[in-house]
């Protein structure tokens, strides 16, 4: 059904509504936002100010012995996957509730607002802003719901890892719509707060509502609302109804979405058109802040959603991470291998060939190198201290023999192939499988040529690593071949440039290089990447290191009006930002920002497998 003359034979609906107009008090509004009354209610949405102390009426509970934890909340039978824990409170007789902010944002609905105590998180959902107490418990990030559940008046029990929650279902009430500037508003009243999500769906964007309506409201197909003089007529919404949910399908071809809730009477609002940028600036946890603001280069815009962290924390730690930590093949989700690695944060990393799935540039983990260098592209290195390099790498070798010829070897671990001499060490793993047919294997341990084999056809049969040597992959090589005899003494000499980047433990490339020293350096030809990537319009990953040392995990995502970035916008982007050094990360699909638990910057069914990332690993609590 359509939202089509949903307020014929009403009086307004003859007329443009240009706001939502507030009905009576109904008692449940009242009895919910009085249930609020134990945490701080903030004035203003703008400039949010969390107030409160270890004392406040929850905050002492977040530190309280565990009584049971789940990761699955099922509403009126309903199941939803979200994080939650229950605690003895202050009193013993006390039993509080938490959930995982992110859960409860991207599942129900509920907004994030800004912060600066990450102690405390400010949230609106069918409310005024008031701020909920916080923890974080390993790489979850737990709100204090104890009071908004009451005030709902949802009665909960524990069934295995399920919390099981009953309520009254929510009703719709009534169903408007109106133009509202250059596009549509959408207003559905309801009798109680209800859980409601976003979807992505190939032609629409579905917004799910947990309630009943009342068919009578529903009314016969239409495919368009009227529209002013000034504007054509907008293809409307889709309103559908399914076991105790309204489905609300949104076309395709509307630009732009924004979704709020309105307390006293409950309201959800669907703007359609060009909403207002999104700002977002959360003290996620100590050292992390959550950041989301809209950036204009020329005359478009992009929406940037990445993570200020501090490093210079004892307690944060970043290293590279890949799909398999033993083997160099494979690709994963990203929030798949940050769970495996259980960091609390991780970005896409570097690139790799979508076929074979092997990595196509530097992975370098506490001084040993997963795969080499390539082209010499752009790359980051860093320590333990906090310390960053950004700029073009590459890595010099030579195989030295007893007779003094001098073989180059073209790449390290690498699944980037080309004619010549590859080198494979225990980085890579404790095997190597061909790559390309009929390559020429050659077995060093300790410095001597110990076997020479034939490798078969690509991607067949696995030959060992020495674990005190490495295996030498020939191809289309014969000079290589004769110099290398069983038992022939090799001598390895290596390099990088630059210099500083070898004192460097970890290291990750991808590329191209944009920002050095504050100037754009963009040269993505001589990092030998393609003209249709150089023109390609796409989101993107990006990390810099901004003027107070402290980095910036950036995804540079689709703007109000469905613009998505080029390599020299990304650029602009990230000067905006404040970085000094920037560099770009593999993007288009591959492009994803995980925290607490799930993706933040996309939902996690759009984004593609990827084979590495830069992983945020927190050692204890904060």
């Amino acid at each position: 059904m359509t939202l089509a003359s949903l307020l014929m034979g009403i009086p307004q609906a003859q007329a443009k509504i240009t706001e939502v107009q507030p009905i009576a008090h109904s008692l449940n509004s009242i009895l919910f936002v009085a249930a609020f009354q134990a945490y701080p209610v903030l004035e203003s949405q703008t400039q949010i100010q969390p107030t409160g102390n270890p004392t406040q009426p929850g905050y002492q509970a977040m530190a309280p012995q565990l009584l049971s934890q789940g990761t699955q909340i099922s509403l009126n039978g309903r199941l939803w996957p979200i994080a939650w824990r229950q605690w003895q409170g202050a009193n013993a007789s006390e039993t509080r509730m938490g959930v995982s902010d992110l859960d409860l944002m991207q599942q129900w609905g509920v907004d994030l607002l800004n912060s600066r105590d990450h102690r405390f998180q400010p949230v609106s959902w069918f409310s005024p802003a008031v701020s909920l107490p916080a923890m974080l418990v390993n790489q979850t990030r737990f709100l204090d719901v104890t009071n908004l559940f009451r005030g709902l008046g949802w009665e909960t029990q524990v069934q295995g890892d399920v919390l099981q929650i009953t309520s009254p279902i929510a009703q719709v009430l009534n169903l408007r719509q109106s133009h509202r500037g250059d596009g549509q508003r959408v207003v559905i009243d309801l009798n109680r707060p209800v859980p409601w999500q976003i979807t992505q769906e190939a032609s629409s964007v579905l917004i799910t509502l947990n309630a009943i309506v009342d068919p009578a409201l529903l009314t016969p197909p239409s495919s368009s609302l009227p529209a002013p003089a000034s504007q054509s007529p907008t293809p409307l919404p889709q309103v559908e109804t399914r076991e105790n949910q309204v489905l609300i399908r949104i076309p395709a071809s509307s630009s732009g979405l924004r979704v709020t809730t309105l307390p006293d009477p409950f309201r959800l609002v669907i703007d359609l058109g060009t909403p207002p940028p999104r700002s977002r600036d959360i003290t996620w946890a100590p050292g992390i802040r959550w950041q989301e603001r809209t950036i204009q280069v020329g005359d478009r815009r992009f929406s940037v959603i990445g993570l200020a962290v501090d490093l210079k924390r004892r307690n944060l730690s970043l290293r590279p991470i890949t799909s398999d930590p033993a083997i160099p093949v494979g690709t994963a989700p990203l929030r798949t291998i940050a769970q495996n690695w259980q960091v609390i944060s991780a970005i896409n990393g570097g690139y790799f060939n979508r076929n074979n799935r092997l990595p196509l540039g530097a992975v370098r983990q506490d001084q040993r190198w997963r795969s080499g260098p390539i082209l010499n592209r752009g790359a980051v290195a860093w320590n333990g201290q906090g310390e960053f390099r950004m700029g073009r790498l590459s890595l010099q070798e030579t195989l030295v023999t007893e007779g003094g010829k001098r073989l180059p070897i073209v790449a390290l671990n690498s699944g980037y192939v080309q004619a010549g001499i590859g080198r494979y060490t225990p980085g890579w793993g404790t095997s190597y499988t061909p790559i390309l047919e009929n390559e020429v294997l050659v077995s060093v341990a300790a410095n001597r040529v110990t076997a020479v084999l034939k490798g078969g056809p690509a991607g067949q049969d696995s030959f060992p690593i020495p674990p005190n040597g490495y295996l030498l992959a020939l191809r289309a090589n014969r000079t290589a071949l004769e110099a290398l005899p069983i038992g022939a003494i090799v001598q390895l000499e290596s390099s990088i440039s630059p210099p500083e980047f070898a004192s460097f433990p970890h290291i990750l490339g991808a590329g191209p290089l944009l920002m050095k020293d504050r100037q754009v350096v963009l040269d993505a030809k001589s990092e030998k990447f393609s003209e249709a990537f150089i023109r390609e319009a796409a989101v993107r990953s990006a990390i810099g290191q901004m003027g107070d040392g402290s980095i910036f995990l950036a995804t540079v995502m689709a703007g109000p009006t469905g613009d998505v970035p080029t390599l020299s916008e990304v650029a602009q982007v990230m000067k905006q930002w404040g970085a000094i050094d920037a560099l770009n990360l593999d993007g288009g699909s591959s492009t994803a920002l995980y925290l607490g638990g799930t993706l933040i910057n996309r939902s996690a069914q759009t984004a593609a497998r990827v084979h590495n990332g830069l992983g945020l690993f927190l050692e204890g609590q904060p």
